[in-house]
């Protein structure tokens, strides 16, 4: 079985991928969920000498390159992924959303930081145009999305699938599963046991859909067969959530499930929940929550420090009670993580990026250090 950590393109998330590019290969292969275009930075230059300009920003000692505005040949956003992942194989799938269905209602979305994924979700010829950019990378296998206000007729689906397999690569689809009936006559014609089904149960536990996946493991489909999962529901608040113990608000069953039904695989947000950047003013207030995955026990502990008014600040009264539990979580001493975690005790303890960054390295090592392959 293969595990599929599913990452947002966000800064802190890219940076977990690199540090654990040497987790991935034939048990865990990262999915990018593609939400913005990343771009190398362009600055002014004197027209006569040819110098950087160089200003003095509000707050600095020292003067910095002036910044303007990057344009489409400056962007680097599959580059750079390819380079962070070490040419590694890797699933991408360019987000699109519909702003009344995507499960933050009650909550603005930050479209400034989600630009490409709002341009995507109202614009398919530029979603196919996108998707053919994947097919520039050779390890690359192209993600065609199905879901509630983004489905595709069985002509044009063939078509772009045709086109995305040009390459002789692999493809996938991803399905959410109440659409999986629909299209299961199509799916069984376009795919091949090189491709990919990935069967997107959002929120719902993996145990509500005991029944659901017997029948699609008796119906003797070609494809290899992945369950996505959200785990970590969106309404549960980090204040929610205990403290030094195993939470049961993070439902990890999918797993256990998809093996005993030997599935290609399974995967999900590695800890994190399923969320697009929020237009939310905190007002410097915030929950310090840290979360470490155990395999052996296939639960993820919660730490939490309750006073909002410490903000990020908070993670440092968690260290201490995260080490006392080091033999559970590394009786051998040889996580990178946890001995990550425990430096931390004389420098610094890190803000709610870095510890973003822990939860997804835990869960991926653990996936790569203890899961077996089919």
């Amino acid at each position: 079985m293969i595990y599929i950590p599913t990452l947002k393109n966000r800064q802190c998330e890219l940076n977990a991928a690199k540090k654990l590019s040497f987790c991935f290969g034939k048990k865990i292969i990262p999915l990018f969920e593609i939400v913005k275009e990343d771009y190398l930075p362009r600055y002014e230059k004197d027209p006569v000498s040819g110098e950087f300009i160089r200003e003095l920003k509000p707050g600095n000692i020292i003067k910095t390159k002036r910044k303007i505005p990057s344009l489409e040949e400056d962007i680097k956003t599959l580059k750079d992924i390819n380079n962070r992942i070490a040419g590694k194989e890797a699933f991408i799938d360019f987000l699109r959303f519909n702003l009344s269905n995507n499960g933050q209602s009650g909550k603005k979305i930050k479209l400034e930081d989600v630009q490409l994924s709002w341009a995507n979700s109202n614009n398919i010829e530029l979603y196919k145009s996108n998707l053919r950019k994947i097919l520039e990378f050779s390890n690359f296998i192209p993600v065609i999305s199905i879901k509630e206000s983004f489905e595709f007729n069985d002509i044009n689906l063939r078509d772009l699938c045709n086109i995305l397999r040009s390459n002789n690569n692999p493809i996938a689809l991803r399905i959410t599963d109440s659409l999986y009936d629909k299209y299961t006559p199509i799916i069984s014609s376009i795919l091949n046991e090189k491709d990919y089904l990935l069967y997107d149960i959002g929120e719902q536990s993996a145990n509500s859909k005991i029944v659901d996946f017997e029948e699609i493991a008796e119906s003797g489909y070609l494809f290899k067969f992945v369950v996505l999962n959200s785990p970590r529901k969106r309404s549960i608040n980090n204040c929610n959530y205990p403290h030094k113990l195993p939470t049961t608000f993070i439902d990890t069953s999918a797993k256990t499930i998809c093996t005993s039904n030997n599935f290609y695989g399974f995967g999900d947000y590695c800890g994190l929940k399923d969320i697009l950047p929020q237009n939310i003013n905190t007002m410097g207030k915030g929950t310090a929550l840290a979360l470490i995955y155990n395999f052996s026990d296939n639960l993820y502990y919660t730490f939490l420090n309750p006073n909002t008014a410490l903000s990020f600040k908070g993670f440092k009264t968690l260290v201490p009670d995260i080490l006392s539990l080091k033999n559970v979580f590394s009786p051998n001493d040889d996580c990178p993580i946890l001995n990550e975690i425990e430096t931390m005790e004389s420098t610094n303890y890190g803000n709610y990026s870095t510890w973003i960054k822990i939860t997804i390295s835990r869960t991926i090592y653990q996936m790569y250090k203890y899961l077996e392959v089919n």
